[in-house]
């Protein structure tokens, strides 16, 4: 069209310039030959009445002609153009319509939940993959410390099986030794054994049987200093006691014994040293005997 309206321009100058603008070819008001439109001024162009005017007014010539042809085949062109416009039109009303028919409101809200509901699942999804991955990081790490442990352990194990392995041969060298011994170290050996195992029953025996037991310094009056000693005291079906003190507390024989009794000996007792001196007043035994002790709950005992 804008081709045309440029044709009308060119044959307005040549017709004014031809007729001494005594004419124009125009027809006013009325639409172009074959075209379904007006033109944009509003006055239209009667191709065989315009063109038959001008050839009247201003004489043939083949420009006149050429231009003629090319008008007809501009306005055939358009011609095919608005028709095929036209059917552009009627696809897309009646693609229009399918949309509208397809994409009604209560599809698309459907197609809505579809999409969120996927779309939370989705999100569920990758957290339980983040924490799948998480605990698959903790494991991993928990089996490195596991393997350096059972590493550690056989480490250790060897260790321990070189050891024992010593300790085997060191037994096999003991049992070897033992074994060339003579009769008599063994026989010593025997009954050093058999005097520990009385002298620990007799140990029992007067801790278990005594009012009071234990190790203690005692002088006795023909001697100057004092002697450790272990001592235990009884009690006696009289009311009194006896003291008895031994030299070691397996010993089976006793250093000296004494009899403590109310009217037969005298008790003098000092807690500023802890000492306790008994006194036989019957003139017999050992005199007197001082027994210091080693600190006050013994003293007490």
């Amino acid at each position: 069209r804008a081709e045309q309206a440029a044709l009308d321009e060119k044959l307005r100058a040549v017709l004014g310039t031809r007729g001494g603008g005594g004419g124009s070819p125009y027809a006013g008001g009325g639409p172009y030959v074959g075209s379904p439109h007006g033109s944009p001024g509003g006055a239209g162009l009667d191709l065989a009445g315009g063109l038959s005017a001008f050839s009247g007014h201003a004489g043939t010539g083949d420009s006149y002609d050429v231009l003629r042809d090319h008008l007809a085949e501009l306005d055939m062109t358009l011609m095919e153009l608005d028709a095929e416009v036209e059917g552009l039109e009627g696809r897309a009303a009646s693609l229009q319509r399918q949309l509208d028919s397809v994409a009604e409101p209560k599809q698309v809200d459907a197609w809505k939940r579809q999409f969120t509901l996927a779309q939370v699942s989705a999100a569920q999804g990758g957290r339980s993959l983040k924490a799948m991955d998480s605990v698959n990081r903790g494991q991993r790490q928990e089996c490195a410390l596991l393997k350096q442990f059972v590493r550690a352990l056989e480490d250790d194990a060897r260790i321990r099986d070189y050891q024992l392995e010593g300790l085997r041969a060191e037994t096999e060298r003991i049992d070897a030794e033992q074994r060339t011994w003579d009769d008599g170290p063994l026989r010593s050996l025997r009954m050093q054994v058999a005097d520990l195992e009385d002298g620990y029953a007799r140990l029992v025996s007067r801790l278990t049987q005594s009012a009071a037991a234990g190790v203690v310094h005692v002088k006795l009056e023909q001697k100057s200093r004092q002697l450790p000693v272990f001592a235990c005291l009884r009690a006696t079906p009289t009311g009194g006691g006896t003291l008895e003190a031994y030299e070691e507390p397996h010993h089976s024989r006793e250093m000296f014994a004494m009899t403590v009794q109310e009217g037969r000996t005298r008790l003098r007792r000092s807690a500023a040293d802890h000492s306790i001196t008994i006194q036989d007043l019957d003139g017999g035994g050992h005199g007197s005997v001082r027994l210091q002790c080693e600190g006050w709950e013994d003293y007490c005992k």
